[in-house]
């Protein structure tokens, strides 16, 4: 009876210890796979654990790491800024005190972390509940690794807060479940800016610049930015202001445009949102005299071609002959001229010469002939400036306002040549008359929008033959 109760206690562990060895290898290929789908291979990820010994697979990852204890203060020093991070809590309590841990320390930026993207590992259930509280704090790029003890199949879950199911964030029903040990992740880590779903999003303009005119145009360009981003987003536009900037309410994402770079770590700063398009009004190009249209039937290197020719069959004919040059030249220009000779040379070099060179000369002549007729008929101008670099070439004087000049040209920017040469050729304050000619809203095909908004300045004065005219 001892034996088989002792028999029974080794099987049992032995069983358990196996099924935990293939729980273990599981779990650890899951989890090196997820980290690489969603950090590569290269970039330096954040670990915040409160278990070590959890999931131990995670320090054998390539990536450099900057390993974090949830049970410890980071110290002051460290200023290693975050935007990929990795979390192990082991429940939604757990999840809530690492969050605001992790906002509250050194490696968190208010605009720029929240951007990232976040894996969390965890044995919790209730996914509503854990995506509920990424959202709450902006962790849009989240994926979650749940396992559980003798559970050898882990489950990743993934979710956006701008489905219809999930109703902006506010009650997360919706999630997409992904197995291992190849998941495919690159769809719920994508940029922020994408289809909203119809959630609010709220605009803010901050500038702290005093002149009303630039409030305005800042006020315009907001206004085309948030049409532009509710046509293409499909979202509900909350009503946007001018300062000062109010803490928003239930929002889930919000943007902020501003010329006075402020430094909220409410609003998320994008990259270029506003471009501008300059107008260049350029004189237009000048009429060719008649008698240089001669020589612009063909480029210079034709030309060069044929007086090479021209001299080389000239050379070899007086050579063979021995005549004087001067006859020569005129007879070799006779055949140019009529594509003709008076008499068959007796060399029989000279002969095949003679043929190769007439059928050379009726094919300049036919081409010539037939562009100078093309090119007399209709009149010929010069080349037109329709590049920034022509321009900057042409040393033209290219006149502006003022305020065209102080905002945009009254940097320094030495490494950039067409730059300085552009701003070299302006000259400011004297087109006094200003004109709104037209409001161009572009839309390109690519992940940003491209707002164009242009005030041109005319002054009648300034329509010369020598200069340009730019806004």
């Amino acid at each position: 009876m001892l034996f088989w109760l002792l028999s029974a206690v080794i099987l049992k562990t032995v069983v358990s210890f196996s099924f935990e060895l293939e729980y273990d290898n599981s779990v650890d290929l899951c989890i090196k796979n997820v980290i690489e789908e969603m950090f590569g291979k290269e970039d330096t990820i954040h670990f915040l654990i409160q278990d070590p010994l959890s999931y131990e697979a995670i320090y054998e990852v390539p990536n450099p790491k900057v390993i974090v204890s949830l049970n410890a203060m980071i110290p002051k020093g460290a200023t290693n800024i975050g935007k990929n991070f990795l979390i192990q809590v082991d429940d939604g309590n757990s999840l809530e005190a690492a969050l605001s841990y992790l906002e509250k320390s050194v490696i968190w930026n208010g605009t720029w972390s929240a951007l990232g993207k976040f894996l969390l590992l965890t044995p919790e259930k209730n996914m509503s509940f854990v995506f509920k509280t990424l959202w709450s704090r902006y962790l849009i790029r989240s994926v979650v690794f749940s396992s559980e003890k003798y559970n050898a199949t882990p489950i990743i879950y993934t979710s956006s807060p701008y489905l219809k199911e999930n109703k902006c964030g506010m009650n997360p029903t919706k999630f997409d479940v992904h197995s291992c040990p190849n998941p495919s992740l690159k769809n719920a880590i994508k940029p922020v800016l994408t289809n909203y779903g119809g959630c609010v999003v709220e605009y803010v303009l901050n500038t702290l610049e005093s002149n009303l005119d630039t409030k305005i145009e800042w006020w315009e360009y907001a206004k085309v930015l948030v049409r532009t981003l509710c046509i293409r987003s499909k979202i509900l536009q909350r009503p946007f202001r001018i300062q000062p900037v109010d803490p928003p309410q239930n929002n889930r994402i919000r943007f902020i445009a501003s010329i006075s770079n402020p430094y909220d770590p409410r609003y998320q700063v994008s990259k270029v949102s506003v471009t501008e398009n300059f107008v260049w009004l350029v004189p237009p190009a000048k009429r060719i005299s008649p008698l240089k249209v001669y020589f612009i039937v063909f480029n210079y290197s034709v030309w060069i071609s044929v007086v090479v020719c021209l001299l080389a069959v000239c050379l070899i004919w007086w050579v063979r002959t021995r005549d004087s040059f001067s006859h020569v030249l005129i007879n070799v220009f006779s055949i140019t001229l009529f594509a003709s000779y008076p008499s068959v040379p007796k060399v029989t070099t000279l002969k095949l010469l003679l043929l190769l060179y007439i059928v050379y000369s009726v094919h300049i002549q036919a081409a010539y002939h037939s562009i100078l007729f093309k090119v007399l008929t209709i009149p010929q101008y010069g080349s037109k400036i329709e590049s920034l670099l022509e321009l900057a070439d042409s040393n033209l004087s290219i006149y502006t306002g003022p305020y065209i000049f102080k905002f945009y040209f009254s940097n320094n920017i030495s490494d950039y040549p067409l730059y300085t040469k552009i701003k070299g050729q302006l000259i400011a304050d004297t087109v006094k008359s200003e004109t709104p000619l037209i409001i161009l809203l572009k839309h390109q095909r690519s992940a940003e929008v491209c707002i164009t908004y242009c005030i041109t300045k005319i002054a009648p004065c300034h329509r010369g033959n020598d200069i340009s005219i730019c806004s």
